[in-house]
């Protein structure tokens, strides 16, 4: 998939809008359409730029200690790194390591620094960073074993439980008439997996809203057509790497309503990203904050909308870029 025709710049463009950027882009995997479209859109701009994972991120032995590399080369020799790594439960250690040491890296720009990253990855302190604000989210609680699950079931009815990290909706359950033989089952087999559970309040409702937000402004809202029965959460939970292969509901592009954006908005500088995508449902006539995702995924919409997506991405990384050049003289 290319991304340059539509948004390629003159020569004369390129000096107008300032330095070329050495830019480096940390994928979410290999081939990840999202990351692979960022960089193209940074190439139309002529700025020199490297797809990277995680497991790239390395160090080098000086005298004086150690310096960070991205595959092989110092981390230090890039300008802004925009960071779609994925964190999960299996590699949390290893990749929130790795988002340090290039964090820790002199006069070089994060998109975003490891703990917003981290702590947006974490549902549990996403969650309570976002009510800290004042914005509403689900009642929510951490779930242990059988008892405290059938704790949360007495107090507030229908119940979800999720991973506090994991994404796509995979093991995330609704459980709508407590325990029977089989959803016990199930919930000992996600105990079994994850040693604990969030348990939160189901919240009826009928669809639900995806913000997306760069730098401070509302940049796209989509309503994703859920409903309170059989599709009642956007993805499907597939374990997959190819968009294709994900089942998702119906989606269409509206206009934020003030309201809703303010949320989006808030909920976004509470978690202390710069992008972001941020899960919003209505329920008793209110905004509620289900999510808010440091690496939203765009590769389900059409190709314009991926590479206006694309682009306003290059320009953050460009505005960052300009600004720490111009702190440092």
């Amino acid at each position: 998939m290319t991304f340059a025709s539509s948004f390629a710049l003159s020569e004369k463009e390129i000096s107008e809008k300032g330095q070329r950027m050495k830019l480096g882009i940390l994928a979410w995997h290999a081939g990840e359409s999202e990351s692979e479209g960022i960089a193209a859109a940074a190439r139309a701009r002529a700025h020199e730029t490297t797809v990277f994972e995680i497991s790239d991120i390395g160090l080098r032995e000086t005298p004086t200690g150690t310096v960070p590399t991205i595959a092989g080369r110092d981390a230090a020799d890039l300008d802004v790194v925009v960071s779609r790594a994925h964190v999960g439960l299996k590699n949390w250690r290893y990749a929130v390591e790795r988002l340090f040491l290039l964090s820790s890296v002199s006069g070089l720009v994060m998109l975003d620094p490891a703990d917003a990253h981290t702590a947006a990855v974490s549902k549990a302190v996403m969650l309570h960073r976002v009510a800290q604000v004042g914005v509403r989210v689900p009642k929510t609680r951490i779930c242990r074993n059988v008892e405290d699950f059938e704790a949360a079931v007495a107090d507030w009815g229908a119940v979800v439980v999720k991973p506090s990290v994991g994404h796509r909706g995979i093991d995330v359950d609704r459980f709508s008439d407590g325990l029977t033989d089989r959803s016990r089952a199930r919930l000992e087999q996600l105990l079994a997996t994850y040693g604990e559970l969030l348990c939160q309040e189901y919240l009826k409702h009928d669809g639900d809203w995806r913000v997306h937000v760069v730098d401070d402004q509302v940049t796209m809202c989509v309503h994703v057509m859920t409903d309170s029965d059989g599709q009642w959460k956007p993805i499907s939970g597939a374990e997959t790497k190819k968009p294709e292969d994900i089942r998702r509901a119906d989606i269409e592009l509206v206009t934020a309503e003030d309201d809703l954006a303010d949320v989006g908005l808030r909920a976004t500088a509470a978690t202390g990203l710069s992008m972001a995508g941020v899960d919003i449902v209505r329920h008793d006539g209110e905004w509620v904050v289900m999510e808010v995702n440091g690496c939203p995924a765009w590769a389900f919409l059409e190709h314009s909308l991926q590479e206006q997506r694309c682009h306003e991405v290059v320009d953050l990384a460009e505005r960052r870029h300009q600004e720490n050049a111009a702190r440092r003289g």
